[in-house]
């Protein structure tokens, strides 16, 4: 930047660059977000549903509805994460009881749903002060859905949120 005002203020006059206001402040913008990226815990989903192994099926569906929430980290009973619940798992669920007369919601369980997602281990974690350059980084490296931001990127921590690719477009 400095460098642009310099040959602005003392170039050559035959080499002069006219530069608009907007694109000043294109280029200001660029070269602060590059020079102070944005990070992981600026971006991340502060609605973080998460449920235990034994929450109940309709607890979880009624989530989804309330929610429009796609994606669910269950835990142990420790409080550990174990996997990612997805509507993977749920229609996978429904496709392997579909044959029966009566499909009993209330008795099935969060982690049987999740014996069933295919995409249960497509998640990370990623510590709160991770760039979003960090966080791409990771997506494309592990091929995953979803980071789960804690403050210094454990299983064993608080989630903090969640960050979806979609998230990163957005940025």
């Amino acid at each position: 930047m400095g460098d642009l005002r310099n040959f602005l203020s003392h170039g050559n006059q035959s080499d002069l660059v006219l530069v608009n206001e907007a694109s000043l402040n294109l280029i200001k913008a660029i070269h602060e977000q590059l020079l102070k990226p944005k990070t992981t815990f600026d971006i991340k989903s502060d609605d973080v549903k998460f449920f235990k192994e034994t929450t109940p099926l309709s607890a979880v569906l009624e989530t989804i509805r309330n929610t429009d929430l796609t994606q669910f980290p269950i835990k142990d009973g420790n409080g550990k994460v174990i996997g990612l619940l997805t509507e993977n798992g749920i229609t996978h669920w429904l496709s392997q009881h579909a044959h029966e007369a009566s499909i009993s919601i209330g008795g099935t369980l969060a982690r049987d749903i999740l014996l069933l997602d295919e995409n249960k281990n497509n998640f990370a974690f990623i510590k709160k002060d991770a760039t979003i350059y960090e966080a791409e980084a990771q997506f494309d490296n592990q091929k995953i859905d979803a980071l789960l931001v804690t403050d210094s990127g454990k299983n064993t921590e608080n989630l903090l949120g969640i960050i979806t690719r979609f998230d990163l477009v957005e940025v």
